[in-house]
């Protein structure tokens, strides 16, 4: 077969046998039998990494770790999305493998439970054939066991089309190049795609898999084909996120001058593998996960429940729940995206409140559409007055909003939270996802300033987060009921103390 440029990293055997052979302390107390004894003990050892290097492989982060364990049958499309050199290559490759072999690669002796019918059918699809010679071809042949490849063919142009392996499985290689046609009829146990797909190759692909319950694998860096990002809201998709930074095989000072020479927009894709449509993120600090989101859990009785609303009249209302904890957090626990007629609109509310504990003690909304006549000639905010909501028009300075978000958004003490419950597509986490600054400031220039203003796509439920952010809530101001609506209406300089339906 061709030879091929290694992709185990250079330290790899050191890195192994310091890991499983004596420390120095401990040869330094060892007799001459006992060294003897260590050092052809090494000798063994370095022959069996050098055999079989994917059996000592570990993964990288928790990222690689969830995609290289993921045995889940109902995530029949697993994605990895990763900076460059964050090791999806390699993941992908050993991923894989496993299933073309029939059993782990790795952690053998711990992975007993993972095994799979074989012979199989796999496939490998990359950009082009020059990506398979550079990049899956060799760290194919590098972490894959040695003599598990048993024969190659070749096309006329030269380039590996198939690999014969030895329990009678087979792999084909294709390339994006090829176009859809090429998966169209086919029928596979797995697919590994080595950076993303184009959209109609991506859905043959998935065709290709229902007859087999065949698995599909994504390892990318997404600069291209940012679709793939949102395939993880469907029940069938899981996705693992990972940086440049989890690769421990990486040199520092390699990845710092890489990092520093790219500007700032290449820097955070690049970095983390993010599509460009979530570089410029408005609210970067905010993640998905911990400690921003937390588990389902039951609202606590004393805690006054509030409601934002960023009110539509051509599109759904963006109406977003959440309570005030005696350590002042907000804690979202519940959406809609309600639409109709107003007295549709409060049904639909109506619904959802009725399995909360107590009503909404505050309403906090857009000021600008709250106060604007629209439905039935009135306005939002007292079409909600009417309906029994305590209404508090927030301030919309969105300078002064971020700033104070941002700060609630601190990763080591957040005071805004979300339940898990607030997933979903176009939810309050989908839209904080991909909040973003709008693109004609980061084409123009590195930095911002006062003129920037954020995209108008997947606003409505950040913007909510602001306003609520901004009113600066308290749970001792809520407890205490009309004074934190007095407290608002005073400060748009409007007199007079409400008569407060929710709190009675």
């Amino acid at each position: 077969m061709d030879s091929f440029v290694s992709k185990i990293p250079r330290d790899y055997r050191l890195r192994v046998l310091s890991q499983l052979l004596p420390s120095a302390a401990v040869l330094d107390q060892m007799d001459i039998d006992q060294l003897r004894d260590a050092l052809q003990a090494r000798k063994k050892l370095e022959r069996l990494v050098d055999g079989d290097p994917v059996r000592f492989w570990q993964p990288s982060g928790p990222g690689q770790d969830g995609f290289a364990r993921c045995e889940d049958p109902t995530k029949t499309t697993r994605l990895f999305v990763a900076g460059n050199k964050g090791g999806k290559t390699t993941a992908g490759a050993i991923k894989f493998g496993e299933r073309i072999y029939g059993g782990p690669l790795w952690d053998r002796d711990i992975r007993t439970t993972v095994s799979y019918p074989v012979p199989a059918r796999g496939i490998v699809f990359a950009e082009d054939f020059d990506s398979h010679r550079e990049v899956t071809i060799p760290t194919i042949r590098s972490w894959w066991p040695r003599g598990f490849i048993k024969r190659e063919t070749k096309n006329p142009a030269g380039h590996i089309v198939e690999y014969g392996l030895a329990n009678g499985s087979v792999v084909h290689f294709r390339t994006y190049e090829q176009g859809a046609f090429k998966a169209e009829g086919k029928d596979w146990d797995i697919v590994w795609c080595d950076e993303p797909p184009p959209r109609d190759l991506y859905t043959a692909i998935i065709r290709g898999l229902v007859v087999g319950n065949g698995i599909l694998l994504i390892s990318a860096t997404l600069l291209k084909e940012a679709w793939i990002y949102d395939e993880s809201e469907h029940n069938h998709v899981v996705m693992f996120e990972g940086t440049i930074h989890d690769n421990k095989w990486l040199s520092d000072r390699a990845k710092k001058a890489f990092l520093d020479s790219l500007t700032d927009d290449e820097r955070s894709i690049r970095e983390t593998g993010r599509p460009a449509s979530l570089v410029g993120l408005v609210y970067k600090r905010f993640v998905d996960g911990p400690p921003f989101v937390v588990p389902l859990a039951t609202i606590p009785p004393e805690c006054p429940i509030i409601v934002g609303v960023d009110p539509h009249e051509r599109k759904p209302c963006h109406i977003e729940y959440g309570y005030v904890d005696k350590d002042d957090r907000i804690i979202w626990f519940d959406w809609l995206l309600a639409g109709g007629s107003l007295t549709e609109i409060f049904n639909q509310m109506a619904a959802k409140e009725a399995q909360m504990p107590s009503r909404p003690v505050l309403c906090v909304m857009d000021p600008n559409r709250g106060s604007a006549t629209q439905m039935d000639n009135m306005s939002w905010e007292k079409a909600f007055s009417e309906a029994g909501y305590s209404v508090v028009l927030a301030d919309d300075n969105m300078s002064v909003g971020h700033t104070v978000l941002g700060s609630y958004l601190s990763p080591n003490d957040p005071k805004m939270l979300w339940m898990e419950s607030c997933r979903g597509k176009f939810g309050p986490l989908y839209q904080m996802q991909r909040y973003a600054w709008d693109d004609w400031s980061r084409r123009t220039r590195m930095g911002r300033d006062k003129k920037e203003a954020p995209k108008q796509l997947y606003k409505d439920f950040p913007d909510i987060h602001r306003y609520v952010a901004i009113s600066q809530l308290t749970f001792e101001s809520l407890v205490m009921g009309p004074e934190v609506v007095y407290m608002h209406q005073r400060q748009r300089g409007l007199g007079g103390l409400p008569s407060i339906h929710a709190y009675n």
